[in-house]
This record gives C-alpha cells, structure tokens and sequence, in this order.
C-alpha cells in the first residue's frame, strides 16, 4: 500500500494583521508554498507566537492593535539581542530592519 506523501514544512511564518481575511489568504499561500502560518491578531498575540513558534519570518501589519508594527518590531528585536547577548553573539546592526516602501 503506498505511503501517504508528505510535505517537510520549509519553516514558520506568522502573519499579523487585524483583518481575519487578509490573515487567512496570506496564510494559505504560505501554506501552499510550503510554510507553516501562525496567525496573530494583535500585538500582544505576535510576541506570543514568536516566543512559542519560534519563526523564520514575521509578516507585520504597521497598525496592528496593541502598538504600531515598530513598536513590535522594537520589542522583538529587544527580545533577540537579549537572547544573543546571553548567548554571546553580536546583535544585528539597526541598519538590518528597513520599513517596506
């Protein structure tokens, strides 16, 4: 009997956005590409996720409820270099986060 196919995830996304609808098609084409999606709705719920997914990327709505997407972006990158301080690992320079245009 042949084996069911199964596909290795690449790697886990959250996406964020208070529209449900934007989250939900983003996440299915993450999905058929492969990805894992997370959802997030505000900005508590993304550092919630980050922490219990630990993910490859993060997509960001700049007016996610809870704080604009700097003030996460902040707050994530306060949680990694924390981490890679303890870790004794150099921080990324800020030149690394760059707004979308």
């Amino acid at each position: 009997m042949p084996r069911p196919l199964v596909r290795k995830v690449k790697g886990t996304i959250v996406v964020a956005h208070d529209d449900h609808t934007v989250v939900m098609l983003v996440s299915e084409l993450l999905r058929k590409h492969g990805f894992r999606a997370v959802s997030a709705f505000d900005a508590t719920q993304v550092m919630l996720m980050v922490r219990q997914f630990n993910p490859q990327a993060v997509i960001l709505d700049h007016g996610i409820p809870g704080g604009t997407g700097m003030d996460v972006l902040k707050r994530l990158r306060a949680l990694y270099e924390a981490l890679l301080r303890a870790l004794g690992l150099p921080p990324e320079p800020a030149e690394s986060v760059a707004p979308a245009s």
